[in-house]
């Protein structure tokens, strides 16, 4: 499955901003958001890579763990196995855009933005910025990295019956015990979906922040 990825209209790319799709989707769910952000960011390279294995619950979509028989208990061993694949995929972009990671931000909806959310705790180069789109923690006590400390901004659904509005909450409370810069959107009326309210407040706050981290080429 190819990748989606909208390069700059001129120029060397000034940003990086990586989107990971939720489970059971690809690279094209997030294809509103990204062109979005491309409007709002044209100095950034934008990519939305499929997830790294077959959805295993039936649906033709992408995964980037499996939830098959996944728990409360066994959720968290699963995110902290695929942080690494996360951390290389960070690179292997930031490598191609020709950026730091001091000049990207990784965006996640559902379980890719769990995958966001824990590489902000975990990672020792945490990315300029980390946006979580209807996420949560995985449950037990969290990996801290050793590095500067990712911002975090969390939008979620009120009306969230997939991953409740509470665990949003509670993973900006968390995030925020470790020395993360938090802000947390709750979206009245908003369920488990990326609605243009939503994509219109990820994109204003990624415009006002990310490249002003870009120093100009």
């Amino acid at each position: 499955m190819t990748p989606l990825r909208i390069e700059p209209a001129k120029g060397p790319a000034q940003a990086l901003v990586l989107l990971l799709h939720g489970v059971g989707a690809s690279a094209q769910a997030m294809a509103p958001l990204a062109q979005l952000l491309a409007a709002r960011l044209p100095g950034a390279t934008i990519v939305a890579p499929n997830g790294t294995q077959p959805f295993d619950l039936g649906a033709a979509g992408r995964q980037w763990f499996s939830v098959a028989g996944v728990t409360e208990d066994n959720r968290k061993a699963r995110v902290e196995a695929t942080l690494p694949t996360i951390e290389a995929l960070l690179d292997d972009e930031c490598a191609r855009a020709q950026v730091s990671r001091g000049q990207a931000a990784v965006v996640g909806f559902s379980q890719g933005a769990i995958l966001a959310l824990h590489l902000a705790a975990a990672s020792d180069r945490p990315p300029a910025l980390t946006v979580s789109l209807a996420g949560r923690l995985a449950a037990g006590s969290l990996r801290v990295g050793q590095g500067p400390r990712s911002p975090v901004f969390l939008s979620h659904g009120a009306n969230d019956t997939v991953i409740a509005a509470a665990d949003g909450r509670h993973a900006a409370e968390t995030l925020a015990g470790i020395g993360c810069e938090v802000a947390f959107e709750l979206l009245p009326g908003h369920g488990h979906s990326i609605d243009a309210r939503q994509a219109d407040s990820v994109s204003r706050h990624l415009a006002d922040r990310l490249l002003a981290l870009s120093p100009s080429r």
